[in-house]
């Protein structure tokens, strides 16, 4: 959820740059690199819990009795 929040609000205001590092700086960010590792993480770690959840569900089915 933070990730979506943070990418919408760079988004919206694009032009104040000044903003967009006062939003990067609220996650200790400064660099560029830094910006897209946090970046591409986020959405290997959603990617992955939402599998990882997708799996539990399915086990679970499969353990219960109909």
């Amino acid at each position: 959820m933070t990730f979506v929040w943070a990418f919408k609000k760079l988004t919206k205001r694009k032009k104040n740059k000044e903003y967009i590092m006062d939003n990067f700086m609220f996650y200790g960010l400064k660099t560029k690199l830094d910006r897209i590792i946090f970046f591409i993480t986020n959405i290997i770690i959603t990617d992955f819990l939402q599998k990882f959840r997708l799996l539990y569900i399915i086990l679970n089915l499969e353990n219960e009795p109909f």
